[in-house]
């Protein structure tokens, strides 16, 4: 027997114990003893109303909150800048995919991170994608964010100069606006839009935990995948021998 089916057979249950009640309370003639039954029986059946009631709100929720754990998320935060990636970066040991106009704050706190995890786990896989910082997209973000132009220029050069002795290390550019931020961490994703309103440090972040019918997690993977595959640009590694070239100079995968 189903919960609803439960609930509905309670509230048939509820329902005539308060008609009960009420008959006993107004029976015609004084009945000592009839009436405080009946007063006790209507208050029985309001307590078991208001737990009907009640039920019936966990229930909802309940199923709502059912929802979101399988969809794989995991927590939502109203800023940017989380205490958590340093904790997760600092166990990195497979895969790291992230987006981002030019990647600035990244760099900064997590340079030191990655070059030593990549050096402890030869086979970390590095996924990076930029906007192209020559694009229009790419100046119309700098204003936003309230930078001088030619930041993410400078930014995207030191992120490539960093990691260029690293051949398991793939950055590609976009010739679009970036809607979404996205950063995983092994199986930990974090993903926010990108507000044309304001600041990318003060938008929302959604926590995204992988499993096998994460449904969420795997929209934002597909996601990533497909502005990876629309990316103009290609660097490797100077293992690899090849710096920066345009799309006409490789496959798109």
């Amino acid at each position: 027997m189903s919960i609803r089916t439960k609930l509905r057979i309670y509230t048939i249950f509820a329902a005539l114990i308060l008609l009960v009640g009420m008959v006993l309370i107004f029976l015609p003639g004084e009945s000592s003893t009839l009436r405080p039954i009946g007063t006790s029986l209507v208050a029985s059946g309001i307590v078991i109303v208001l737990d009907i009631i009640y039920k019936n709100i966990v229930e909802e929720h309940r199923e709502s909150l059912d929802a979101l754990l399988a969809s794989g998320l995991e927590a939502i935060y109203n800023r940017r800048d989380l205490d958590k990636y340093h904790v997760l970066m600092a166990s990195l040991s497979s895969r790291l995919d992230i987006a981002g106009y030019s990647l600035r704050n990244f760099y900064e706190s997590f340079r030191q991170i990655l070059l030593d995890r990549l050096h402890d786990h030869p086979s970390l896989q590095v996924r990076i994608l930029v906007v192209d910082p020559g694009c229009t997209h790419s100046a119309a973000r700098e204003k936003i964010e309230r930078l001088v132009p030619g930041t993410f220029q400078k930014n995207i050069e030191q992120l490539k100069e960093a990691l260029r002795d690293h051949p398991t290390v793939t950055i590609r550019t976009l010739q679009a606006d970036l809607t979404t931020m996205v950063f995983r961490i092994d199986t930990t994703m974090f993903v926010g839009p990108q507000f044309q309103s304001a600041p990318s440090k003060s938008a929302v972040t959604l926590e995204i935990k992988e499993a096998r019918d994460a449904w969420l997690f795997r929209a934002y993977e597909r996601e990533f995948d497909h502005l990876w595959s629309k990316a103009s640009g290609i660097y490797f590694g100077r293992r690899n021998r090849c710096r920066f070239w345009t799309l006409c100079a490789i496959p798109s995968i």
